[in-house]
């Protein structure tokens, strides 16, 4: 069916070539990394070309979006009220302050013991009730049928502390891989796709694919979480950050589609766009004193083996025989301030502010179209977007510079000052209460 879109058919008198069927991975990095694809989207929407994705995987922030994506693709792929409104969603949810949420109930859960009993307030049970409240009740079994045209097939990707291998949530259940032959394990035995576990929750996937080691627990996955036999699942799996393996979420994908003998079109893919917002790796982090304390020592050791992870996965990646586009977060368009300021910004689940969310979907949207259009899928000329996903505050051009130099910190703040937030009352009258006794 030819596109109607008229920037489309300029594109096609340029001469440009798209494929007509693609898939797409959203590296990891926080909620920095969601608005980053996010604005990859809208450029994918504008341009005509998101109706053809279908593939979909997702790591730790780039699963939010990819969940999002894949539960509510028609309304992703429709008019520009729908595209609005489950934008405005994700937005949102990136301003909800998820960690600080998190670690103020968890304290109180320890301080009075009843919450951390009686509701299971353990963090990574939070994370998933946080996740919970922007997927609803949905379950693996409800993301899209790819065979049957309902839409793309969408994946979420994490990693295994118990056998050190990445794991995959899907519509069709859990996979587990295993080793490969040319590794250690030659005589392990072939990759596991537990079936039974499509009953499981989204936000079950999306947590266990976003649970930062540093910060989270891995999730726990027994046979009781997966309402299935001992025999059927007799060992307890703990999942953790897909980013420990992979951050851009393409590794074990790309060797089932390159390794694939099937005659459906919807398994035949050969273009793959990675939208990358890792960020690069930041020395300013790096200060000596910092590593006198053990949480910043252990962020910082851990930020260090999943960049070495990323940079030989990129190596082995880009040696398949496939049509690979790289969305890297350095597009020219910027000005040298503005695209420090930009790449700088934290990876993390705390509140993203106006500025920061409009300038971060800017730069994918921005990103996708300079390597869209080095790649001839959409025309070089095509123009910038006037959309955007909130409203944004004029601000001189030294008062912005200076906010998004603040973007870089992680804002911790927050969990001592939250009025809108039960727990913080909880906690302060907890803390007025024992000082009234020792007083």
């Amino acid at each position: 069916m030819a596109d109607s879109h008229p920037e489309t058919e300029i594109f096609h008198q340029l001469g440009g070539r798209h494929p007509e069927a693609f898939g797409i991975s959203f590296s990891g990095g926080g909620f920095r990394a969601t608005l980053f694809h996010l604005g990859v989207v809208r450029l994918l929407y504008e341009a005509n070309l998101l109706r053809r994705v279908q593939f979909i995987s997702g790591v730790s922030g780039g699963a939010i979006l990819a969940a999002h994506l894949g539960l509510n693709w028609a309304r992703y792929i429709g008019g520009e009220t729908d595209f609005q409104q489950v934008a405005d969603e994700i937005v949102r949810f990136s301003q909800r302050d998820l960690r600080n949420r998190i670690l103020r109930r968890w304290i109180l859960g320890w301080l009075t013991l009843v919450p951390r009993l009686l509701f299971q307030w353990s963090r990574v049970e939070l994370l998933r009730r946080e996740y919970r409240s922007l997927y609803g009740d949905k379950r693996l079994r409800d993301f899209p049928n790819v065979y049957e045209r309902q839409g793309p097939r969408t994946v979420l990707q994490t990693s295994s502390m118990t056998t050190g291998m990445p794991c995959t949530f899907g519509r069709s259940g859990l996979m587990l891989y295993k080793e490969e032959a040319d590794g250690r394990g030659i005589n392990l035995s072939p990759d596991r796709e537990l079936t039974f576990a499509t009953g499981l929750s989204v936000a079950h996937g999306v947590a266990a694919s976003s649970a930062f080691p540093p910060m989270f627990p891995p999730l726990k996955v027994d046979n009781r979480l997966l309402e299935c036999s001992r025999e059927e699942f007799p060992l307890t799996d703990y999942l953790t950050d897909g980013g420990v393996f992979d951050n851009v979420g393409m590794d074990r994908p790309l060797r089932w589609f390159t390794g694939l003998d099937h005659p459906h079109p919807a398994d035949q893919i050969r273009s793959f766009l990675i939208s990358d917002a890792e960020g690069p790796f930041n020395p300013l982090a790096g200060r000596p004193w910092r590593y006198k304390f053990a949480l910043p020592r252990n962020l910082r050791a851990t930020e260090i083996l999943m960049r070495r992870a990323s940079t030989l996965n990129w190596k082995f990646l880009t040696a398949l025989r496939l049509n690979l586009i790289r969305i890297p977060e350095a597009p020219r368009y910027r000005q040298a301030v503005d695209l420090q300021a930009a790449q700088n910004f934290r990876t993390d689940l705390d509140r993203f502010n106006n500025v920061e969310v409009d300038e971060l979907v800017r730069a994918g949207f921005q990103s996708a179209k300079v390597s869209l259009g080095n790649n001839h899928w959409i025309a070089t000329d095509f123009p910038d977007t006037d959309w955007r996903p909130l409203s944004v505050p004029r601000l001189a051009p030294e008062r912005r510079q200076k906010v998004l130099a603040r973007a870089r910190f992680r804002s911790w703040w927050p969990l001592l000052l939250a009025p809108s937030d039960p727990a913080w009352w909880a906690l302060v009258t907890l803390a007025g209460l024992l000082v009234y006794c020792f007083t």
